[in-house]
C-alpha cells in the first residue's frame, strides 16, 4: 500500500538502494492494475536513481539487470520493442561476465524474445535455446517457462510447427504451476494454437 510513498521517502535521502527497490515493487504493483504509464514512470525513476551511483560494484550491476528484466515485462505491453532492443544491448557486455543465475537467463530470454518480435529469428532460436539451456542446469521453472512460451512462437515463425507444438506444451504446464504469473500459460495456450493452425493450413 505504501510503496510509492516509501520510494518517494527514501529518494530524497541517501538510501539509493532502498529507494530503487521500492520504486521496482510500485512498477510492478501498478504493472498488475495495468497502469502501462505509472508503471514505465515508476521503473524509469528507478533506473535513473541506480545510474547516479558511482561506485559500480557487481552487486549494483546485477540490480541494474534485475531491474531491467522486470521493467522489460512492461515495455513489452507498451509495445516499443525497438526501444527494449536498444536498452539490453547497452547492457548486453555485463551480462557475459556474470555467472550462470535466474537474472542472466531472464536477461537472455529478454533478448531472444526481443529478437522474435524483431524478425530475427534464427538469432531468437539461439538465445533462447541458450537460456532454456541455464535454465535446466539451474532447475529454474520461471527461466524455462519463458524460454519455452517464446519457443513456441518463434518456431511457429520458422515454420518448424512440431517443434513449436513442443515447447508450448512445455511452457504450458510450468504455467500451470506458477500460479502467480499468468502470462506464461495464457501465452503458451495461444502459441501451441497459432502452431496448430498454420501446420492445418499448410496441409490444405
Amino acid at each position: 500500500e505504501f510503496y510509492e510513498t516509501l520510494a518517494l521517502h527514501f529518494s530524497k535521502g541517501n538510501s539509493t538502494i532502498k529507494a530503487v527497490n521500492y520504486f521496482i515493487k510500485s512498477g510492478e504493483k501498478s504493472l498488475k492494475r495495468y497502469s502501462i504509464e505509472e508503471s514505465l514512470d515508476y521503473f524509469q525513476k528507478g533506473y535513473d536513481l541506480l545510474g547516479t551511483i558511482q561506485d559500480r560494484t557487481p552487486e549494483i550491476e546485477e540490480m541494474t539487470i534485475d531491474l531491467l528484466n522486470r521493467w522489460a515485462l512492461v515495455i513489452y505491453y507498451k509495445g516499443t520493442f525497438n526501444e527494449l532492443a536498444k536498452l539490453l544491448l547497452s547492457y548486453e557486455h555485463l551480462v557475459e561476465n556474470m555467472e550462470d543465475s535466474e537474472i542472466k537467463g531472464m536477461f537472455i530470454t529478454w533478448q531472444g524474445f526481443v529478437s522474435e518480435f524483431l524478425g530475427r529469428y534464427t538469432e531468437a532460436e539461439d538465445l533462447l535455446m541458450k537460456a532454456y539451456k541455464i535454465g535446466s542446469r539451474l532447475n529454474n521453472q520461471k527461466m524455462l517457462g519463458y524460454a519455452c512460451t517464446w519457443l513456441t512462437w518463434v518456431y511457429c515463425d520458422l515454420g518448424k510447427f512440431k517443434k513449436g507444438i513442443e515447447f508450448g506444451k512445455k511452457a504450458n504446464k510450468i504455467g500451470k504451476i506458477i500460479t502467480d504469473d499468468p502470462y506464461i500459460y495464457f501465452k503458451s495456450l495461444s502459441g501451441i494454437g497459432w502452431n496448430y493452425l498454420l501446420s492445418l493450413s499448410e496441409s490444405i
